[in-house]
């Protein structure tokens, strides 16, 4: 069969080969009138407005909206949306901020930004509709028409005017629940994700304050530091029970001192971070010009996961004139241009012997005192950036140097104890990790899907 050949049962249309069954139809034809109302007839009439930046991009939710009375209603909000209604944006189309309504807003006001599509639901499934206008046809075709260079824009009648592919009515459900299902997954490994991320700062106060709490009291981890199998939920709700019902038997089971970075037990120092590190060295690469090398920006990180993302490879003759200082494995490197941004990672076994921009501070730990990972945990926590937020200086590019982040305090627990605390946090942090991966999958099997099911490649019956 040539490329070009239409496969048996589809037909080529303006959207491209499709099944024979399907229609080709114009969206403003499968949509009903809808209707506009000014809150400020109603002067005492309390509605709930969604703007643009209500919808994150993320999974398309309704996230945030404001309450007004009709009296205060912004010049924009005119636009009465429906439960079920598919509202679209028509500022910015490419950035794909759309959602669908819920009962929670029906009878609720919307932007005149938005594009309101209600279905005639004898011919288009809502939930089809949402899947329908987030394709990248779909999209594409809006922005080859959008107007104006600073809000590119497109009309709600040239949003009405796109072609979209419509099946049989049961066809169109059965996709959008398939599509639904793994949409649903996605929502999940967020919340897991989201609920993760606040146990490590729960457990983050409550480790840097009391030291580890014994493994056969918190069932959250095995002894290897790895979760079992109680959810995120309940580790969540086990250890808002323990903080509370424990609170009291914990400080008094241990003995606390008060210290210049609040209260530690009475057994650990409390250090000046200078005096645990080792002087590290820099290196002039372009006095090795031939020499290739690994160059770490603080672009290189990524804020979300504190990991080296991207990195240029240079050779010495062409290094930047802030590659300058060596990074060894196990380095914490930390950025001191923004320091509030918390751009800091541990330097793993690829970038052993690589380079680093002067706008980190290398901390090398001396491991008879200091363990590195302990190290990179202690130099995230609150009390650290707030410190160095007080003192760094500059209105464009706040900075502190390198002497201020080693004049920092630490509290410094036995060896074993900062293992066990590091050995904690980075199970959560692996918790973290393994959750994302699995984000990614879904949403590239959420693309592959959305394109195959929406041609008519993948058909329902086949799943």
């Amino acid at each position: 069969m040539s490329e070009n050949s239409i496969p048996e049962g589809f037909k080529m249309t303006e959207l491209g080969s499709l099944p024979e069954e399907w229609d080709v139809v114009r969206l403003g034809d499968v949509v009903k009138k809808t209707e506009q109302k000014d809150p400020k007839k109603s002067p005492g009439w309390r509605f709930k407005y969604i703007d643009v930046s209500s919808i994150t991009r993320e999974n398309l939710q309704i996230v945030d909206y404001k309450s007004y009375q009709g009296n205060e209603a912004p010049s924009r909000a005119k636009k009465l949306v429906k439960n079920r209604d598919v509202i679209f944006a028509t500022i910015r189309p490419t950035l794909k901020r759309l959602s669908l309504i819920d009962e929670d807003f029906d009878g609720e006001i919307c932007s005149t930004a938005f594009c309101v599509l209600r279905t005639r639901e004898d011919i288009l499934s809502q939930l089809f509709l949402l899947y329908a206008v987030q394709r990248d046809i779909f999209i594409e075709e809006l922005g080859k028409i959008q107007r104006g260079a600073s809000y590119p824009a497109v009309t709600d009648s040239e949003v009405k005017n796109q072609k979209i592919p419509l099946p049989p009515l049961p066809e169109q459900r059965a996709i959008a629940k398939v599509l639904s299902t793994v949409q649903q997954a996605k929502e999940k490994t967020d919340a897991v994700i989201s609920a993760t991320k606040e146990l490590k700062k729960s457990l983050m106060k409550h480790l840097f304050t009391y030291g580890p709490v014994p493994v056969k009291q918190f069932n959250e981890f095995d002894e290897l530091g790895e979760f079992n199998e109680l959810g995120v939920n309940e580790l969540q709700n086990a250890q808002n029970s323990k903080n509370s019902s424990n609170s009291s038997n914990s400080k008094n089971s241990i003995n606390l001192k008060e210290t210049e970075i609040g209260l530690v037990p009475e057994k650990w120092e409390v250090v000046r971070l200078g005096d645990v590190v080792k002087k590290t060295e820099q290196k002039d690469p372009r006095k090795t010009p031939e020499w290739q090398f690994k160059y770490i920006d603080v672009s290189s990180i990524n804020r979300e996961d504190l990991k080296i993302v991207e990195y240029k490879l240079c050779l010495g003759k062409d290094a930047p004139s802030r590659a300058k200082k060596l990074v060894e494995i196990k380095d914490v490197i930390f950025a001191t241009v923004r320091p509030t941004l918390r751009r800091l990672t541990l330097i793993e076994k690829d970038f052993d012997g690589e380079m680093c921009s002067t706008a980190f501070c290398v901390l090398r730990a001396k491991e008879s005192f200091l363990s590195s990972l302990y190290l990179l945990y202690a130099v995230q926590r609150d009390i650290f950036i707030e410190e160095l937020e007080k003192i760094q200086r500059g209105a464009s590019y706040p900075a502190v140097t390198d002497s201020d982040v080693k004049n920092q305090i630490l509290p410094l627990p036995p060896l074993p104890t900062q293992q066990k605390i590091a050995s904690i946090l980075s199970a959560v942090d692996r918790k973290v990790e393994t959750e994302e991966t699995k984000k990614k999958a879904l949403d590239e099997v959420f693309k592959s899907l959305l394109h195959n099911l929406m041609t008519g490649k993948l058909r329902v019956t086949e799943l």
